[in-house]
């Protein structure tokens, strides 16, 4: 539903080698560990609506207040990450 809209953004917080081996479509790869994340995030649009997912949940909630404290403030968390998304037969992008 929200495949064309520049104000929607979806980002993949697990690690490259996890994104390569599927991702949500049009999600967007920013490793949660990696060091120049919150300089990454802050390039993004604070008005944008932005759905949030790592594996199972973790990196989405750090990241999330990581993301409050920069100024965003329409943000949601995947619920389960990845792996619910999986479980639920729901598809994936990329290999």
């Amino acid at each position: 539903r929200n495949k064309d809209d520049d104000k929607f953004v979806i980002l993949d917080l697990r690690s490259p080698d996890e994104y390569r081996q599927g991702h949500i479509e049009s999600a967007r790869p920013m490793n949660y560990y990696a060091t120049n994340f919150q300089r990454m995030v802050s390039l993004l649009d604070r008005d944008a609506t932005i759905l949030l997912y790592c594996q199972k949940g973790r990196q989405s909630t750090l990241a999330l207040r990581a993301m409050t404290k920069l100024g965003f403030s329409r943000m949601y968390i995947l619920d389960g990450g990845i792996a619910e998304w999986v479980k639920a037969g729901l598809p994936l992008a990329g290999p």
